[in-house]
């Protein structure tokens, strides 16, 4: 079993096995780009890709980071969350989202993700 998948596996989050950023940065993708009823059996997964498809605004942006932060808070325990920092910015201009997402690790560690999502 790859690290990231112990992340998001029910037998191995009350141990807390993953803690590099990588690992981290992989969970964190994982959970933006899978929808709720993808994978059978469970509900892991976010409506952000979704959004990304409606007409921005800043309260689709807030929605974003709330839906981020609910993501995080309920399936990634190697996070301290609060050091958790979500940024979330729109180009109009070129129709681009860029969502941005730092945190420290329970081992101290400091990570960072960052995704950039075209809208057509």
């Amino acid at each position: 079993m790859t690290e990231y998948a112990k992340d998001l596996s029910p037998n191995f989050r009350r141990y807390g096995d993953v803690t590099n950023v990588e690992a981290i940065n992989q969970s964190i993708e994982n959970l933006i780009f899978t929808h709720p009823t993808e994978r059978l059996f469970t509900s892991i997964g976010s409506s952000v890709s979704t959004l990304v498809f409606r007409m921005m605004s800043q309260s689709k942006i807030e929605e974003i980071k709330t839906e981020l932060y609910r993501l995080i808070k309920s399936y990634i325990i190697t996070i301290k969350l609060d050091t958790l920092n979500i940024d979330v910015v729109f180009i109009s201009k070129t129709r681009e989202l860029y969502i941005q997402i730092q945190y420290d690790t329970l081992d101290y560690e400091t990570g960072q993700y960052s995704v950039k999502q075209e809208i057509k």
